[in-house]
């Protein structure tokens, strides 16, 4: 991959802490459209929320995580992340069904570095040709039991 991805917009307020970044020039080709909004909200859960439209064909949208900890599907959309007596969900919305997945780190060449302990988390959703559509991964501790945000990146507070 090759390509600029400037960002777009951002905030400080440490109820919605955030950054929004066009993609587009990355997965040109891919998708005539890609945007990225990271937030941590209320200092108590972390959002990604991904914007995108397809071109004159169809995506397969694959969005993964490496991590350390143990984990478990747990449901059609939600994989359980267990490490050193702490949880963290991962909760995904989607604007279409989402396959949750697990992949191994093992290294596909024998060249490749290792990557011990660690699996990768995430999912597949597949988006037909010239379609918007959305993801908004949710990071939930395992003891937080409030409401969770996600809504359009055209709605993220800007400022300072």
């Amino acid at each position: 991959m090759k390509g600029y991805a400037p960002i777009t917009g951002y905030s400080s307020a440490p109820s919605f802490l955030n950054a929004t970044a066009d993609l587009s020039e990355i997965y040109k080709g891919s998708l005539s459209k890609a945007l990225r909004g990271i937030a941590v909200v209320d200092k108590k859960y972390v959002v990604v929320r991904d914007e995108m439209e397809t071109a004159d064909t169809a995506a397969t949208i694959r969005w993964t995580m490496l991590t350390p900890a143990d984990a478990k599907i747990t449901g059609k959309n939600t994989i359980l992340l267990t490490q050193k007596g702490k949880q963290l969900l991962l909760k995904v919305e989607a604007s279409g069904n989402i396959i949750m997945k697990t992949w191994s780190t093992d290294p596909p060449q024998e060249y490749d570095a290792p990557n011990p302990g660690t699996v990768l988390v995430g999912f597949e959703l597949t988006v037909p040709a010239h379609t918007k559509a959305f993801t908004a991964v949710s990071l939930i501790p395992g003891n937080y039991s409030g409401k969770i945000t996600t809504f359009s990146l055209s709605k993220w507070p800007l400022g300072k």
